[in-house]
């Protein structure tokens, strides 16, 4: 350890996070300086001397907007949402090394705020969090357009932060390491090619990760053009269409600064970071992330936007077996170089083995106990709210601390996997099912099944009393459990330990965790479980009904509050023979196929399937006092 005192460490992070923030600034001038020369013209030229006093001016006057909340938006998560992702943006910056040390008042200085042994996997947790932000801002901003544009987010980054991880892990092989300055470390050596001395950056041995890579971070960072969640010609902006203001500049904030540290992440891990030909410095850092913000400018003025269907076949049938290929190549190299395996011998690995632990007994110390009694609270939202998507917000919180516990006991890995796997991945697939199925009219929890809410008290009061009974004997016995000192003895490889954890100690544990899933389970087919057709449908519908016929006889009928049946039933009879019915709804302007029948007659109405060869006949009547389309 160096004598770097901690005020020095506090001033150059201060001095990092404000430069990413200038950095920022200065890049949409870049952006407009560089489109306007590829679109030959001058660009901003007015404010400064070459304009560039343009981003203070863009700043004044995003401040000087009309801040609006639409009256349909969920008032709460429409304020967060924006501070999620321009908090989480810049911290990624923290890890990233931008020099070797100094000295400075006779104190050493690392130029970097910290080095953490996980500092990728750090980079990739905060960017699942970020996502956060753009998935309840598109929710909570009440507008249809928006909301397609989070659900388009969360397919996107659940698709792409796949493969952008992956492909790093041909780095991690490589320079058997997660933390970035020893991947740089790694990279700061020549290779003789030939008689020749070149650098050992990282791209020269990994160039499909790295085409793989800037691929999925182009992707990750929602930038053209592969910028379908806030596609303008599709969905106005996406899901900021509703922000305006300071708000809308969080996330305009957030977009940027995640390309600068995208820019430097991938100058650091493929291009040797501040290692050049010349003298080391932070020079070639911002040299290299220049050319990297380059061709972000660059792929937005030339190509046009991807299709979704595109988009999504990219990740999942070039880019994922792409680089498992990848992964496969640089670990039997790997292994062949270090000669742990003969020339004739082609090993592959074939998974990676993840073990997550949600339950733990823990020394009730300062910070422990905070963040545990936030995340009891936090657990107690998931299950009280009444809005399933408040609920998916706790349940974040609580995760989020459960890592910040993991943290505190010296676990950053499983902290970092329990921010990626469950925060990252499996509740962005929650928030995008919820948004999907409900939409508009998110449901109320509501009761009405006594018998089977007493039922179900019944066994989870069974299986508490299960988990008691078989705790008490496992004390009364002597036994230990993970809580413990030494559980286990850790005689024998890790394959023989980790099953004799699972298998003796954490057996509790991990059964707690079933009930857990099993539960979950549950409740996601009573959530998924469609409303009554008498009763949501029916309530919804107010419009017309068509009756069609081949022949090119049409009627229309004002829906009464009875629904579909009771206005068929009002129709005249007989002069409408094998007619069909159309449902118009006049708030969203949609027509749906009800049912036909033989005779449009009240006393003898039969209901029969539509049949394919009527409804490729029917002429579809416009509904009554509805607005033009």
């Amino acid at each position: 350890m160096n004598d770097q005192p901690l005020w020095m460490t506090y001033l150059f992070g201060f001095i990092v996070l404000n430069g990413m923030l200038v950095g920022m600034a200065y890049m949409t001038y870049a952006e407009r300086k560089v489109l306007a020369l590829m679109q030959d013209r001058i660009g901003p030229n007015r404010v400064g001397p070459f304009g560039l006093l343009q981003p203070i001016a863009d700043g004044i006057k995003l401040l000087g907007k009309e801040d609006l909340i639409p009256a349909a938006a969920d008032k709460r998560i429409f304020v967060i949402a924006p501070l999620i992702a321009f908090v989480t943006a810049p911290l990624s910056a923290l890890v990233i090394p931008f020099g070797d040390q100094v000295t400075i008042f006779g104190h050493t200085l690392n130029l970097y705020v910290t080095d953490l042994n996980i500092a990728v996997l750090y980079v990739l947790a905060l960017g699942s969090i970020g996502v956060y932000g753009i998935i309840l801002g598109g929710y909570a901003s009440g507008n249809r357009y928006s909301l397609l544009g989070a659900l388009r987010s969360a397919a996107q980054v659940i698709s792409y932060e796949i493969t952008l991880g992956l492909s790093l892990v041909g780095v991690f092989i490589l320079a058997s390491s997660l933390s970035l300055v020893e991947i740089l470390n790694a990279q700061r050596t020549s290779l003789d090619v030939f008689g020749l001395s070149i650098p050992n950056w990282y791209i020269l041995s990994q160039p499909l990760g790295f085409i793989i890579f800037l691929i999925s971070a182009v992707a990750e960072t929602n930038r053209a053009p592969f910028d379908l969640p806030e596609a303008e010609t599709e969905l106005i902006s996406g899901f900021h269409t509703e922000y305006s203001g300071f708000r809308f500049s969080f996330y305009f904030l957030a977009e940027y600064i995640n390309m600068i540290i995208v820019a430097m992440l991938a100058s650091t891990l493929f291009l040797g970071g501040i290692d050049g030909p010349l003298k080391d410095g932070i020079w070639w850092l911002l040299l290299k992330a220049t050319i990297f913000l380059f061709f972000y400018i660059w792929l937005r003025g030339t190509l046009p936007r991807f299709r979704y269907d595109q988009l999504m076949g990219i990740a999942w049938k070039v880019l994922l077996p792409l680089v498992l290929v990848n992964i496969a190549i640089t670990g039997w190299v790997k292994l062949r170089s270090d000669g742990e395996i003969s020339n004739t011998t082609f090993l592959i690995p074939l998974g990676v083995v993840v073990l997550g632990l949600l339950y733990a007994m823990f020394a009730a110390t300062r910070g422990q106990a905070v963040l545990a009694v936030i995340a009891v609270v936090a657990a107690l939202g998931v299950v009280l709210a009444r809005n399933p998507v408040h609920s998916a917000v706790a349940l974040v919180v609580t995760f989020v601390n459960l890592a910040g516990i993991f943290v505190l006991l010296r676990a950053e890995f499983l902290a970092a996997v329990q921010i990626i796997v469950y925060t990252g991945a499996i509740l962005v697939l929650v928030l995008f099912v919820i948004m999907l199925v409900h939409q508009d009219d998110l449901p109320e929890f509501h009761g009405g099944f006594p018998l089977q809410r007493g039922l179900g008290v019944i066994i989870g009061l069974m299986l508490l009393g299960e988990f008691a009974a078989a705790i008490l004997t496992r004390t009364a016995v002597g036994q230990t459990g993970p809580w413990t000192e030494s559980a286990v003895d850790r005689a024998g490889g890790n394959v023989q330990v980790l099953g004799q954890f699972l298998y003796s100690g954490y057996v509790l544990p991990i059964q707690a965790i079933a009930v857990v899933l099993l539960v979950g389970t549950i409740g996601a087919l009573v959530l998924a479980r469609p409303d009554e057709p008498t009763t949501r449908r029916r309530a919804r519908t107010t419009g017309t009904i068509s009756l069609a016929h081949p022949r090119g006889a049409d009627a229309e009928l004002a829906l009464p509050a009875g629904g579909t049946t009771a206005a068929a039933r009002t129709a005249p009879p007989g002069e409408f023979r094998g007619g069909l019915i159309m449902v118009r709804d006049n708030e969203s302007y949609t027509e749906t196929p009800a049912f036909e029948m033989d005779y449009f007659n009240p006393a003898s109405a039969a209901v029969e399937p539509i049949s394919d060869a009527v409804r490729g006949e029917v002429l579809h009547g416009r509904g009554i006092g509805s607005e033009e389309e």
